[in-house]
């Protein structure tokens, strides 16, 4: 099986090949070998930038004991969640149902069939400090598996989570019927605001991550109060060490509530979606300012990302070796020392340069790598501005070091994401050229993601398309990307596509097209908004932009985006801040007169 991985398209599939573990594919092929071996499945999902997932690559899967252990007593299968989105849906939705939370690499033991009986994100190889290794807990499941009694509770288990996750998604669609009401979407935005961290921005504590579509959300309101409060919490997000205040774009998340320590693994998705909220917040409220930085985030959209083909990659990995080490390190490309700084100015100890710097970055370690001492974040209330001169010397010394690994895949759906960006900076700079970058993106993602049958695919490397085909999610992003750069038809040509691949036999939305095989457990659609926008719900707000530009279809466009709406499944009431795409398109369907209260 290694033979097989070392040769597949996926960067992240490739990363496993030597493992200790035998991986098997997802696929009819692993059920069906499970069913004959009488053995459960052990699934393994993740990507290829996700620092968790090479940490538990080079601690579990690749220990000799871990790996005989798997390959004797389940069938292990790795899945990367950026070509399988609706496999990693499933399981999330199991996982989330079960354990209240999430996370990558996300393993789950099941039956046979597919269906989860137990899930958990890292796992260590042994246990330690009341936290169970890998090893032990497969020793568990391997023993409640031979036993009559113990298959008989994990089958039990099993049918409790399938319960569990069909029980959740049927009051789901209540809710989020009863919320797609005028008084149920008043109430919605008024917990959004209410709920936001009025200290630090952001929701929630603990780690906290930017979320750029519920700030939309606040600023299609219109609303002074909310306008306001957004533009503040996005001064504080351009400050912090969310922002890479050297090398430009930002961070997937911040683990402490005052964005000081940042995961350093960059994404694609985030990106876009944040420049698109710049561009936003500049249309609503500009300034010099909002224009320097709108402009600096679709520039770095295009550099960071930037595949030699013409696409854009999907993300970027957190850890590369420090300067002068072999070891690799999470965050050691974006880290600054005093002594580094001086360093890359070519000044002495008395530099006025890079110590003006490191007072206005809060550097506050002279000479060892710390991520708290030594990652950069605006002192607050400081006017400081970096020259130009600096920031190029910065910059050069930042590129001389060793660079983290990047993704070599473009996701349809995020490429999608960064053309509907690019077209929003260039029309709310009046900068013909991003309009013309986000065009010709446009159209290197529909030729480059194109097979020779004329099938689009979710994934395409330099290599070509991979993957299964363009899901809901993919054909939705380019939908709107296609209303970004005013091409109506195109996205009414998407939006058929996704009715007649992207339906099931009862005619709800389904992430996955038609001719994935790889559809177990169910579980419909993906309902949040939080690292990217649901598909579901960007095909809700793509009917509703086009209700509007073609009024002659407007009532059936308007009855689809509703359709999508109540039918999604999503809590919404719960935590609105992870349905920011879900309230974007129920607020243009009430702009539009057409949030009625059905």
């Amino acid at each position: 099986m290694a033979e097989n991985l070392a040769q597949h398209a996926s960067q992240y599939i490739r990363q496993h090949a030597n493992n200790t573990v035998r991986w098997r594919l997802w696929g009819p092929a692993a059920l069906a070998e499970a069913r004959e071996r009488d053995l459960p499945l052990f699934v393994s999902i993740g990507y290829s930038s996700c620092h968790w997932c090479h940490v538990m690559s080079r601690e579990s899967f690749s220990d000799p004991e871990v790996g005989a252990y798997l390959n004797e007593h389940f069938v292990p299968v790795k899945v990367d969640r950026e070509e399988h989105p609706a496999v990693d849906h499933a399981y999330m939705r199991a996982m989330l149902a079960t354990r209240g939370e999430g996370g990558w690499p996300l393993n789950a033991c099941c039956l046979p069939d597919g269906s989860p009986f137990y899930l958990a994100a890292y796992l260590p190889p042994v246990s330690a400090d009341g936290k169970i290794g890998c090893l032990d807990f497969l020793r568990s499941v391997s023993t409640a598996w031979g036993s009559a009694d113990g298959r008989a509770r994990l089958e039990l288990t099993a049918q409790r989570v399938a319960k569990k996750v069909a029980d959740e998604t049927a009051a789901g669609r209540r809710i989020s019927g009863e919320a797609c009401t005028q008084q149920g979407l008043d109430a919605l935005l008024r917990n959004l605001l209410l709920s936001r961290d009025t200290r630090w921005g952001g929701w929630g504590s603990g780690a906290k991550f930017p979320l750029p579509l519920a700030y939309q959300a606040l600023l299609r309101t219109g609303v002074p109060f909310a306008v306001e409060a957004v533009c503040a919490d996005i001064d504080m997000l351009l400050a912090s060490a969310l922002t890479d205040h050297v090398g430009g774009g930002f961070f997937r998340y911040c683990v402490d509530e005052m964005w000081d320590v940042p995961h350093f693994e960059k994404m694609l998705c985030d990106n876009a979606l944040i420049t698109s909220l710049l561009a936003a917040r500049h249309n609503i409220a500009p300034s010099e300012s909002s224009a320097r930085e709108l402009a600096a985030a679709a520039s770095a959209l295009q550099e960071i990302f930037a595949m030699e083909n013409g696409l854009l990659t999907s993300g970027i990995d957190a850890e590369s070796p420090l300067p002068g080490e072999s070891e690799s390190s999470e965050g050691a490309y974006y880290l600054w020392h005093r002594k580094a700084l001086r360093e890359a100015l070519d000044a002495g100890n008395g530099s006025a340069a890079a110590t003006a710097w490191a007072e206005a970055y809060n550097i506050r370690a002279e000479a060892s790598y710390r991520i708290d001492h030594c990652t950069p974040r605006r002192v607050p209330g400081s006017d400081y501005r970096t020259p130009p001169e600096v920031h190029a010397r910065l910059r050069e010394a930042q590129k001389r070091r060793i660079a983290p690994q990047r993704s070599e895949a473009s996701v349809l759906a995020w490429t999608f994401l960064a053309v509907a960006a690019l077209a929003d900076a260039g029309r709310s700079l009046a900068d013909e050229a991003l309009t013309r970058a986000g065009r010709e993106l446009y159209e290197n993602a529909l030729r480059l993601h194109t097979d020779v049958s004329g099938t689009l695919r979710r994934v395409a490397t330099l290599a070509g398309p991979a993957g299964p085909a363009a899901g809901l999610d993919d054909l939705a992003a380019g939908a709107l990307a296609a209303i970004s750069l005013g091409e109506g038809a195109e996205a009414a040509r998407l939006l058929r596509l996704c009715d007649e691949t992207c339906r099931d036999r009862e005619g709800r939305l389904r992430d996955a097209a038609s001719d994935d095989p790889a559809q177990l457990p169910p579980a419909g659609a993906a309902q949040t908004d939080s690292g990217a926008p649901a598909g579901s719900n960007s095909y809700a707000l793509a009917q509703a932009k086009l209700a509007r530009l073609i009024p002659e279809e407007r009532a059936s466009r308007a009855q689809a985006a509703r359709a999508a709406l109540r039918e999604s499944g999503a809590d919404v009431t719960s935590a609105p801040q992870l349905y920011g795409q879900w309230l974007q398109a129920a607020l243009l369907l009430h702009a539009m007169g057409e949030l009625n209260d059905e």
